[in-house]
């Protein structure tokens, strides 16, 4: 994930040569992807908003906005995930009780 992403910036600096079918794949497979997190977007609005049209913009235009967002995240998790401590496990205490 993360050096997918940072394609964006290493293409135009280092241009390998053209393979169209590898082109081809990688564009389907992006925006498959983009076309996934908008549906999600989408589905995930309850009816009562997806009846607007101008409401149902909004908010995707707003989903839209947080795309790199939810890059750098994915990429933080996935960087914390492959370099962090992996001899320690975390176990979360959840019979705490509440005043």
């Amino acid at each position: 994930m993360p050096l997918t992403s940072l394609q964006v910036f290493l293409c135009p600096l280092f241009p390998l040569p053209r393979c169209l079918p590898f082109d081809f794949l990688l564009s389907f497979v992006g925006a498959l992807n983009l076309y996934m997190y908008i549906f999600g977007v989408v589905k995930s609005f309850s009816h009562k908003y997806r009846n607007s049209l101008l409401r149902l913009g909004m908010y995707l235009a707003g989903a839209l906005l947080t795309i790199p967002f939810n890059i750098l995240i994915e990429n933080a998790a996935v960087l914390v995930g492959m370099f962090g401590r992996k001899d320690q496990f975390y176990i979360v205490n959840k019979d705490i009780q509440t005043v």
